[in-house]
């Protein structure tokens, strides 16, 4: 067997929200859109995508309807100061996120995840 391609899925409440904050601030594009199901891919690179699921459609099973949990999405970038300063334009922006920071286990500063202005 040989896997085409692998993505990470979402399962969520509200899909259109979470496929326009991920088209907004990491520059996807939605390369499928049936409402209940965004296929989003990178407009930078195609072989990055991801998707979104509404968690009480129908397809899937009942028991395991609502939100996944467990998952960590990890975005490496080659600049990350460069976009930072992208999506940290103003204070108060209700478009933009902000990084918080918080001293990890070795006491150094690492980012948390990003909250709504």
């Amino acid at each position: 067997m040989q896997i085409t391609s692998y993505y990470p899925v979402l399962m969520v409440e509200d899909v259109a929200a979470t496929s326009a904050f991920y088209r907004a601030h990491f520059d996807f594009e939605p390369a499928f859109d049936a409402g209940w199901y965004v296929h989003l891919q990178s407009k930078l690179q195609e072989s990055v995508n991801l998707a979104i699921l509404a968690g009480d459609h129908e397809t899937i099973p009942a028991k395991a309807r609502g939100s996944a949990r467990g998952l960590l999405i990890n975005f490496e970038v080659q600049d990350v100061d460069q976009v930072y300063a992208r999506l940290c334009v103003r204070p108060g922006c209700r478009s933009c996120f902000r990084f918080a920071t918080s001293p990890s286990v070795s006491g150094t500063s690492s980012p948390k995840i990003p909250t709504a202005c």
